[in-house]
């Protein structure tokens, strides 16, 4: 906008650069390959939690809802 101060136009770019660099489902083809496999891999993980019988057998719609948070939290930190 053209109301910003120079320097805070500069940190808003900045900020963005950085939002644009994390990882997400809908950025996940920009990464490199062996960051897309380390992903998949993850994911399987994230999954192999989730819908661990043991843990989830008393809660139905746990382990949709974990696998959900485990691709929205862990996953982009990972990556």
């Amino acid at each position: 906008p053209a109301n910003l101060q120079p320097a805070a136009e500069a940190v808003e770019v900045g900020r963005l650069v950085l939002k644009a660099a994390e990882w997400s489902p809908q950025s996940h083809e920009l990464f490199p390959e062996a960051a897309r496999k380390r992903a998949v891999e993850v994911m399987r993980l994230g999954y192999l939690v989730a819908w661990d019988e043991d843990r989830f057998d008393s809660r139905e719609g746990a382990a949709p809802e974990l696998a959900d948070v485990w691709r929205g939290f862990v996953l982009p930190r990972v990556v």
